[in-house]
């Protein structure tokens, strides 16, 4: 599952969506709060329902039919500090989520970039347990984009010493996969939910 990082100023205004009933008729307003679960760990999953249409219009005919659908878009969030990641979806429908969170829970969200620091700590939170199996970086030394494939953490530790940007890693867990670039996309394994919601937990606690 592909997530967009953000930072919300104050996570705890989001928690009165556990008050919210959800519907599957309610039409009219963009999104509503389709349900609310908290995680043992600290994680806060929301699950947005966001009211489309689709306008289809025949050859013969101008006029427009308007058929009524659903999108549902995933939120996580930590209550206990910052950061939030929504799943990543067409512009239109993230602009929409980031806005009814906004609006309805008096709190500013923002995207996030990912630093070499977040990458350091990440990997170093995963030594031991993962292979990383790829990492992409901009060599200031030598001015040129780099790529390399299965990298020893020893040796990722000597290239992070080094004058670079991190652009991207992906670290593989046994059977599962997690990855990061610089712009705040986080993709996660989602085929057993236990890993993705314990790495996310990891994620939003070393952005």
């Amino acid at each position: 599952m592909n997530f967009i990082s953000y930072t919300v100023d104050n996570s705890k205004k989001l928690n009165k969506m556990k008050k919210s009933k959800p519907s599957f008729f309610r039409r009219g307003n963009k999104a509503s709060v389709f349900l609310f679960n908290e995680k043992d760990n600290g994680l806060v999953h929301v699950i947005l329902k966001l009211n489309d249409e689709y306008m289809i219009r025949t050859k013969l005919f101008e006029e427009y039919t308007a058929i009524p659908f659903d999108h549902y878009i995933n939120v996580f969030y930590n209550s206990k500090n910052e950061n939030m990641f929504i799943e990543e979806s067409l512009t239109a429908y993230l602009d929409v989520a980031v806005d009814f969170l906004q609006t309805e829970n008096d709190v500013s969200i923002k995207r996030k970039k990912l630093s070499n620091e977040i990458f350091i700590e990440l990997t170093d939170k995963f030594a031991g347990i993962s292979d990383i199996t790829r990492l992409e970086y901009f060599d200031d030394e030598i001015d040129e984009d780099r790529t390399l494939d299965f990298v020893s953490f020893s040796e990722f530790s000597k290239i992070a010493m080094k004058d670079i940007k991190i652009d991207f890693m992906n670290w593989r867990f046994k059977d599962f996969y997690a990855s990061a670039n610089r712009n705040g996309k986080i993709k996660l394994d989602n085929s057993n939910d236990d890993f993705l919601v314990k790495w996310l937990e990891v994620f939003s606690y070393a952005l």
